[in-house]
């Protein structure tokens, strides 16, 4: 509930990496609990500026990256655990951000250190997290933060970009053939 009045208070849309954080499930570390922090570093250093600002608004830090690559994190420390559970999201809600951008999933698998097993695993529970948040929103009155998560559920079930929505829900279109006939 907090981060959603914060993030209608201040949203980033210059991207979609913040809607996205937004409908990523916060349970995320029990889904991907091995996260890979020099990859994460890696990543960070290559996130272009509206990305990093996302990431600065939602409570990440490089410095807590690197404290995790070596090992400096105390999880009897309730800020440190509070902070790993941020910073685990966000790194799920760059994998997510990938996948909706149609990154394939072997590739975002590679990037990451997960298994498509895994990544697969977290679209759904993304999809369904994005659902209940849609539903949140509306029964509290948040029709703006509503119009912009609502597209979620599918683009995140799917791995689709936003124009692929009204294919798939064509039955036996699945992303890639919804890609192929919208190239066509």
């Amino acid at each position: 509930f907090s981060e959603l009045y914060r993030a209608r208070q201040c949203f980033v849309l210059e991207n979609e990496l913040h809607i996205i954080y937004q409908v990523t499930p916060v349970y995320v570390s029990s889904l991907w609990p091995n996260i890979d922090w020099l990859s994460f570093l890696n990543i960070w250093e290559s996130l272009n500026e509206d990305m990093k600002r996302v990431a600065q608004l939602v409570g990440v830090e490089e410095s807590f990256i690197v404290k995790a690559l070596r090992g400096i994190i105390n999880h009897k420390v309730r800020q440190h655990v509070k902070n790993l559970a941020v910073h685990q999201r966000f790194y799920t809600a760059l994998a997510l951000h990938d996948l909706v951008h149609e990154v394939p999933l072997n590739t975002v698998a590679r990037k990451y250190g997960a298994t498509r097993g895994i990544l697969q695993s977290l679209q759904q529970t993304a999809a369904t997290f994005a659902g209940m948040v849609t539903v949140f929103c509306n029964r509290l009155g948040w029709h703006n933060l509503e119009l912009l998560v609502t597209q979620f559920q599918d683009r995140l079930h799917f791995g689709i970009q936003r124009e692929l929505c009204d294919l798939v829900r064509l039955s036996h279109v699945n992303g890639q053939r919804a890609r192929e006939l919208y190239n066509a």
